[in-house]
């Protein structure tokens, strides 16, 4: 039976405490406050910094040395909270900060990453955005797929955390700070995925806000827009590969939606006999969509990506789901997007046996409640089951759907912000549900190896930040994927 290590066995050999606490490791410029690792603190710029991880800082030296010794217990909604000294935990935390040598080649390539770092940063998108002559101020469907407010993106930073933020900042003014809701949303809006969809139809090349030759166009039949050059067994790898491909100078910042297209087809490429298999359409259930709502024409890429495929995407989840309801609400008599089926289609301009349709489920909230989960058959099982941002440890539904797709011999690929929370869905998640399988399985018995993860190539290129570690931590930023076939 497989079994998650305590972290003492699992981490390695820890360093000297002298070594660690050198002096020569001064803390790092910080463009926002981070918390110290130890107390929480929130420091505007650190004292001190492990010299070993380089992941963590702390709010003084002495705070680093109980860390180092003893770890916890921390204070965290009123309850202590025992955490394992840092002295067990540097050398794993060091080997993620190794990650970072891969976004040293990112930055070099798009010159508007450079000088934004990494180290628990965030990536400044809005001014990024600004920057690019993206006019982001508001919210909703005029924003086209840039639909985020001024001062916030989708996955950056949720409406809860603004709230929070301000209740924080009233209180210690003085104030009510009950009001912070209120106050938030009219600052900056609430993000709303899938406003796109309540519109009566999609937007055109405008969407995009950039200047033309910064985006990928979808090539027309009239043949005015050029169909990018077949990729006949050629497997797109890197940004960089994707740009030159698609004639996309490295100052376009298109790359910051693409990721979600493009992680798609990093999935579907994992499996080969998914790309051998040209005989059926491929079909993809994607779980859990909230800004794949708004960004719905840009899988069409996915046609060039996966050249002898037809394609059907289904998007299943509970924002979708409540979007049905916002449309009842709505006074107008108007066919929106979301009624049609399929939602979106596109035919390869030079090749029009081939198409991309995606629907969108808004009969079904929760996968388990789906017609192909309830009742599954051969005949109706998806090419592969994906969810981008999955939070496989934070949601109590994944451990049946994972188990249903190894049941059901069914490929399975999920993105994780950070290296952490892999890490720790391994032990809580994967590892019970591998076991279960192998118990009852009569087919291929299923072990660790058989789970990879990968640093996602195509990941979304800025850091989406983290409070407590200095990790690589980005939007799609690592890939984990199974099968149970043959």
């Amino acid at each position: 039976m497989l079994s998650a290590e305590e972290p003492t066995t699992t981490i390695g050999t820890t360093h000297n405490i002298a070594t660690s606490l050198t002096p020569t490791a001064p803390g790092p410029k910080l463009t926002r406050p981070q918390k110290c690792y130890l107390c929480h603190t929130l420091i505007a710029n650190s004292k001190s910094i492990c010299s070993q991880c380089r992941a963590v800082v702390y709010c003084s030296r002495d705070c680093q040395i109980s860390d180092w010794k003893s770890g916890g217990p921390r204070i965290e909604n009123g309850r202590p909270v025992y955490f394992t000294p840092h002295k067990v935990i540097c050398p794993k935390l060091k080997q993620w900060m190794e990650r970072e040598k891969e976004n040293v080649l990112l930055r070099e390539y798009f010159p508007w990453l450079k000088g934004t770092g990494g180290g628990g940063q965030p990536f400044p998108l809005v001014e990024t955005l600004r920057e690019s002559g993206v006019e982001v101020e508001g919210t909703g469907r005029e924003k086209g797929y840039w639909n985020v407010t001024a001062h916030v993106c989708s996955h950056e930073l949720s409406f809860r955390q603004l709230v929070e933020k301000k209740r924080r900042e009233l209180l210690e003014d003085g104030r009510d700070g009950g009001e912070a809701e209120k106050i938030v949303e009219k600052e900056v809006g609430v993000y709303q995925p899938g406003l796109m969809l309540l519109g009566e139809q999609f937007p055109g090349d405008e969407a995009w806000g950039l200047e033309e030759g910064l985006f990928p166009h979808l090539p027309d039949s009239d043949g005015i827009k050029a169909v990018p050059n077949p990729l006949d067994g050629t497997l797109i790898a890197s940004w960089q590969q994707y740009y030159e491909w698609r004639n996309i100078p490295p100052r376009s910042i298109a790359v910051m939606l693409l990721h979600m297209p493009l992680t798609i087809y990093r999935m579907v490429t994992k499996f080969p006999h998914l790309l051998a298999d040209t005989s059926e359409p491929l079909n993809i259930h994607l779980l859990g969509p909230e800004r794949e709502l708004d960004i719905v024409p840009l899988f069409a890429e996915l046609l060039f990506l996966l050249p002898h495929h037809n394609i059907n995407i289904t998007m299943i989840g509970p924002t979708a789901f409540k979007l049905r309801q916002s449309l009842r609400e709505m006074e107008t008599a108007k066919p929106a997007l979301l009624t049609k089926y399929p939602l979106f289609t596109y035919t390869h301009p030079t090749t029009p046996s081939r198409k991309i349709n995606i629907h969108i489920d808004t009969t079904t909230e929760f996968y388990q409640n789906h017609p192909t989960f309830t009742n599954p058959s051969p005949s109706t099982h998806p090419s592969i089951v994906c969810a981008l941002n999955a939070g496989l440890s934070t949601y109590p539904t994944w451990p049946e759907i994972l188990t249903h797709c190894l049941t059901q011999q069914i490929p399975f690929a999920c993105t994780e912000y950070c290296e952490q929370s892999v890490e720790y869905y391994y032990g809580r998640v994967i590892i019970p549900v591998l076991n279960e399988h192998n118990q009852k399985a009569r087919g291929r018995r299923m072990g660790l190896d058989d789970v990879r993860t990968e640093f996602n190539a195509f990941r979304q290129p800025g850091a989406k930040g983290n409070e407590f570690t200095r990790c690589p931590d980005h939007v799609d930023g690592f890939l984990t994927w199974f099968w149970s076939g043959p």
